[in-house]
């Protein structure tokens, strides 16, 4: 069954379609152990923001990329036919912003960037809020009938805790007009 995805938003911007070249390329990027380059970037774009001589200066360390582990598991098929109907754009139901949704090569960049799997291990993001939360699988369980919870968690605080469950499904959570404050 093929999803109306239109139909799921209330508002909707999409961008052209992923070819099937950009899936495959995605579904490789996802799980792909860290290249030296890319440790050696995330270790050289941390700095300390404290000044010299203040008391937190010494306390700064730099997180060691090398450890992280990637989700193992694929997208779920939903996500996929959705990037093929749209690779990206901004879409809202009811409270809910996708804004934007990422193209899909931009999903490792998102990953790496924000040090996911540092503080959200196993999980993958392919969106924002508009405001700066991130939309996410969790993939640290296995998928349930190829599917895996969304939460949204702020870019700011990266942690379990403070994630809120949007849908057990990517269809669920495009199509949710409930918003809930994080």
């Amino acid at each position: 069954m093929t999803t109306p995805w239109p139909s799921l938003f209330d508002e909707c911007h999409p961008e052209p379609p992923a070819s099937e070249a950009a899936i495959a390329r995605l579904l490789h990027d996802v799980s792909r152990p860290l290249t030296g380059a890319e440790i050696a970037d995330i270790l050289a774009r941390q700095t300390n923001p404290f000044a010299a001589g203040s008391p937190l200066h010494d306390r700064f360390h730099k997180v060691d990329p090398a450890p992280w582990k990637l989700p193992t598991q694929s997208p779920p098929e939903s996500y996929l036919s959705f990037l093929r109907y749209s690779n990206g754009g901004s879409f809202r139901t009811g409270g809910h912003w996708f804004d934007p949704i990422f193209r899909s090569f931009q999903v490792r960049e998102y990953l790496l960037a924000y040090h996911i799997p540092e503080y959200l291990p196993q999980t993958l993001p392919f969106a924002f809020d508009g405001s700066g939360t991130f939309y996410l699988f969790d993939m640290r369980r296995p998928a349930i009938d190829g599917e895996f919870p969304i939460l949204l968690v702020h870019a700011g605080n990266l942690d379990f805790d403070d994630a809120l469950l949007v849908g057990e499904t990517f269809v669920e959570a495009c199509s949710n007009r409930r918003r809930k404050a994080l």
